[in-house]
């Protein structure tokens, strides 16, 4: 068997091996896992595959003999249209799975909270919690911006890749998700929720939907193991902050 044939079936191989285990776990693995590991599955073939001279040489001459060679017509009609219209169609499909469910408020964009989480070594009541730094705004403005400021800090440095510089969901990494990152700015995400809300998304990430992601999936990291309470709340702060809108408040 020619290397090129090994380096497609052991590719076709492996992406039916991840699908599979997502069905045998009764839940499709998510876009941009299944995406990772076949990066790495391609670069880890390609690296056996030509570990030899010969075998450098047999996969590089396998290519440039499908340009060159007028025997291989078919085939080349084969990779140039029609491989590059199937993956522009996987891409657009992707691509319709995600807008779909932006702006969707129940069980899409925004399913429902516990009623309490641990975290940082307590329990928090969801329905109660604040902001400790929120009174700020009004009583030191001054101290308050210093907060926003050092949330602007670990926002740079830990959610603008996937988030956007814009905080408009357009991060370097979010043609990599599905479904792609939040975008904050607008009306219609961070505006409509309490603060509360956003830090439970943040500290307990993806895994924390549980059961409530049936209808949606997410691949933001559960935060409370890189940061600390007060740079969660911190970082919330300038959410609002940099994007012009307020935190839905508790109706009293």
């Amino acid at each position: 068997m020619s290397r090129p044939m090994k380096f497609i079936l052991t590719i076709a191989g492996f992406y039916a091996l991840l699908k599979a285990s997502g069905l045998l776990a009764g839940a499709q693995l998510p876009s941009s896992v299944v995406a990772m590991y076949m990066i790495f599955a391609v670069l880890t073939s390609l690296m056996v595959l030509t570990s030899s001279q010969d075998g450098a040489r047999e996969l590089a001459a396998s290519f440039i003999g499908l340009f060159s060679d007028t025997r291989s017509l078919k085939t080349r009609v084969t990779v140039i249209v029609i491989m590059p219209v199937m993956a522009y169609y996987l891409i657009s499909a992707a691509v319709t799975r995600d807008v779909s469910g932006i702006g969707q408020a129940s069980g899409v964009m925004h399913p429902g909270p516990p009623l309490t989480i641990s975290a940082y070594g307590k329990e928090f009541d969801l329905a109660s919690v604040e902001n400790p730094f929120r009174a700020l705004e009004r009583t030191d403005r001054a101290r308050f911006e210093a907060f926003v400021k050092d949330g602007e800090t670990i926002y740079f440095k830990r959610c603008v890749h996937c988030h956007g510089a814009k905080l408009d969901g357009a991060g370097q990494f979010a043609a990599f998700l599905n479904p792609g990152p939040v975008s904050f700015r607008g009306s219609d995400t961070i505006a409509q929720l309490q603060e509360s809300y956003v830090f439970w998304r943040v500290v307990k990430g993806g895994r924390g939907l549980g059961a409530r992601g049936a209808k949606s999936t997410s691949a933001m990291p559960a935060w409370e193991e890189e940061l600390s309470e007060d740079d969660v709340w911190k970082t919330i702060m300038f959410l609002y902050d940099f994007t012009g809108n307020r935190p839905r408040a508790w109706k009293k």
